[in-house]
């Protein structure tokens, strides 16, 4: 996945996280956590396709 810096997302990213096994709307799914602290804020993509290793 690549996700360009704009928009939501600016050129200050501070971290990255994945959140495995959220509860979206009743069913489990993964979540890719990205802090932005160049407009201080979180955003969440959803992982679509593939599998991570355990």
């Amino acid at each position: 996945m690549i996700i360009k810096a704009e928009g939501d997302l600016v050129a200050d990213v501070e971290g990255i996280s994945l959140y495995q096994g959220a509860n979206i709307h009743g069913k489990k799914q993964d979540l890719l956590v990205v802090s932005s602290q160049g407009n201080n804020c979180y955003l969440l993509y959803l992982r679509t396709g593939g599998t991570f290793p355990h």
